[in-house]
């Protein structure tokens, strides 16, 4: 999943956008913005609308299997752009355009397969839902998606709504230590929600971390726990966290749909999501 490296991809794709046009391998040619765009919001959205102009689709969706692959390399560079150009709107057109054209060359089962390996995956660092909501849109009207995929379609898109940022978070009750239940909306301030498994290695490591943060209220909730489970390991958090056990088993698959674990969210005072699955950033 971590086959190319992303800061070295960012660097090489800001070089790239400087030099003419540049032949990236035998079907793929990357255009060279115009001189008179010297910001790099500028020449980054040009070449985002014009990535794909000189490709062979066709040949790039037929090579070998088991080959290095020309139209992976080329598609996770495409993606580095993105915040560069820092514009959403104008990603989302280019994608869609961009998946239409697959689409005349029997090529977008490939390239959604590249979008949900580099973008929905919570494994993949380029992980980013709302950048994969541009092609899952776009794949809908795309005839070349299999059957598989597009029954894969309707769980991505109710997993991407699911707390999207921006949206108001899902609100639910936990148990806390004392045995009391506690509405996770009413819980003032700006505030960390961490979901965690208390038999999970990854969660602990993630506890760690977050032990070192200040001035976030964290409210650490325990999924697919017993209540002797939780109350056994509840004492030894922080005392200034808000620990809880879910209870009602209402969080996964209910008010969340959780992915993977741990799972970390921040949010507003006004109970906005402000970030979902902000796992990159507490590394």
């Amino acid at each position: 999943m971590k086959r190319f490296g992303i800061s070295i991809i960012v660097t090489l794709v800001v070089a790239m956008m400087a030099m003419g046009p540049m032949a990236m391998g035998q079907n793929f040619q990357l255009p060279r913005p115009p001189k008179t765009l010297t910001g790099v919001p500028q020449r980054a959205g040009w070449i985002v609308e014009h990535y794909w102009d000189n490709a062979d689709m066709a040949a790039l969706a037929q090579e070998e299997a088991g080959t290095p692959s020309e139209l992976e390399q080329a598609f996770v560079n495409y993606l580095a752009l993105f915040p560069l150009t820092e514009s959403d709107s104008l990603c989302n057109s280019a994608v869609t355009a961009m998946m239409h054209r697959a689409d005349s060359a029997n090529a977008s089962r490939e390239v959604f397969a590249l979008a949900n390996k580099y973008l929905f995956d919570l494994d993949s660092p380029m992980a980013n839902e709302e950048h994969f909501l541009f092609f899952l849109n776009a794949a809908k009207s795309c005839r070349g998606i299999s059957a598989m995929q597009r029954q894969e379609c309707a769980y991505m898109e109710s997993v991407v709504a699911s707390n999207r940022v921006g949206s108001e978070v899902a609100d639910f009750s936990f148990e806390t230590l004392d045995g009391s239940l506690k509405d996770f909306s009413e819980i003032p301030g700006q505030r960390i929600l961490l979901l965690y498994e208390i038999a999970c290695k990854d969660c602990m490591a993630m506890i760690q971390r977050l032990k070192e943060s200040s001035g976030v209220t964290i409210v650490a909730v325990a999924v697919n726990a017993s209540r002797e489970a939780f109350r056994n390991f509840a004492p030894s958090l922080p005392s200034d966290w808000i620990a809880g056990w879910d209870s009602t088993h209402s969080i996964n698959g209910g008010a969340f749909a959780i992915r993977k674990l741990p799972d970390l969210y921040m949010i507003s005072p006004s109970n906005t999501v402000l970030q979902k699955h902000l796992l990159e950033g507490m590394k």
